[in-house]
Parts: C-alpha cells; sequence; structure tokens
C-alpha cells in the first residue's frame, strides 16, 4: 500500500472542504485500484528525513502563515509539493495545484451580477489571513474594474479573529448595496 503524506493547517482540519479533500483522495485511490495509506500531519519540521514524507506532499488550505513555513519546509527538506484547494501561482512554479481557476469563477460571478442590474455590490467576509479569500478578492476587485464598476474601501469587509466583524459591519450598511459577493460557501450562508 502506497503512504500519502497530507499536512494541513489545524484550523482547518474539521472543516467540510478538508473532509471533502481527503474523501476525495481516497476515492481517486480507490478507482484505481491503488489504495492509500493516509498520514495527516499538522506541521512539518525541518528535521523530518525525506523518507518519513510521501513524495509529493500534498499541502491542503490554511492561514498564509501555515502554508508559506510548510512550503518552505518542505523546498528545504527537498519535497515536491501539491497545493489541494488554493492556487499555486503564488508560491512559484515549483509548486503543484489542483484546484480551479478562482479568478475565472471570480470574474464570472461579477460579470454575471453586473449583467443583471446588480452593480452596488459588496465584498463580504473576506479573511486576510487566508490566501484563498484575498486571491478571491483581489479578483473580484479586478473584474468590477474591467466591469467600470469600481469598489471602494467603504464596500469591502475584511475580518481578522472573526467572521462577525465583517458581518456585522456589512449590516449596518447592507440597504446600500444589491448584491454581496463573499470568498465561499460557508460565508454566504452566514
Amino acid at each position: 500500500m502506497e503512504a500519502l503524506t497530507i499536512i494541513s493547517d489545524p484550523f482547518y482540519n474539521q472543516s467540510t472542504w478538508y473532509q471533502q479533500i481527503v474523501d476525495g483522495i481516497r476515492t481517486a485511490s480507490s478507482k484505481i485500484h491503488a489504495p492509500v495509506e493516509i498520514n495527516i500531519l499538522s506541521d512539518v519540521s525541518p528535521n523530518l528525513s525525506e523518507h518519513e514524507l510521501s513524495s509529493p506532499v500534498i499541502v491542503t488550505n490554511g492561514s498564509q502563515d501555515f502554508l508559506y513555513h510548510v512550503v518552505g519546509t518542505l523546498r528545504q527538506i527537498g519535497k515536491p509539493i501539491v497545493l489541494s484547494g488554493l492556487n499555486s501561482e503564488n508560491f512559484g512554479d515549483d509548486i503543484s495545484c489542483a484546484t480551479c481557476s478562482r479568478s475565472a469563477e471570480m470574474h464570472r460571478l461579477i460579470h454575471y451580477l453586473v449583467r443583471n442590474d446588480r452593480s452596488r455590490i459588496a465584498l463580504v467576509g473576506f479573511w486576510t489571513k487566508s490566501q484563498n479569500d484575498m486571491l478571491y478578492f483581489h479578483a473580484a476587485k479586478s473584474a468590477m474594474l474591467r466591469c467600470d464598476v469600481p469598489i471602494s474601501d467603504s464596500s469591502t469587509f475584511f475580518w481578522e479573529e472573526r467572521l462577525e466583524e465583517s458581518l456585522s459591519a456589512f449590516l449596518k450598511q447592507g440597504e446600500q448595496y444589491n448584491a454581496a459577493v463573499c470568498p465561499n460557501d460557508a460565508v454566504a450562508l452566514c
């Protein structure tokens, strides 16, 4: 049985996204009749030998600090890296990823809203420490500029410690918007 190492930020280990990643890996391996033993780590140390980790190592979503720490350490060890659930473009050409194009998704969403007379758009629930959220945020701003619907700082609602920071600030002035864009479905449902 092949071993596969997944490194995951403990903050995300109970999330639906994380479970879907692990379930997807198990399902894919069983479809090709190559079951894998999944070793899940919540951190990586430069003291690990290359034989203690699979090749490649899968790294799931996490805070920016966590991701840069893990990617830097794996580079030191010389392990190939596949990011799961996030884009690799901010990490360099030596990193692979398994994800959809978040920028393209956000551009399609903004264009759809503007074409349907929803141009007073708020960006709500973006966590400043999330690589994915910030990628979505910048893609949304870019798409809005392309649609001649620039967004002001007062129409962006970030959070640092708790999602409620963003939601509360948005709800105080929500009547002035006819659309709200969130970085993911979990935030949108709040």
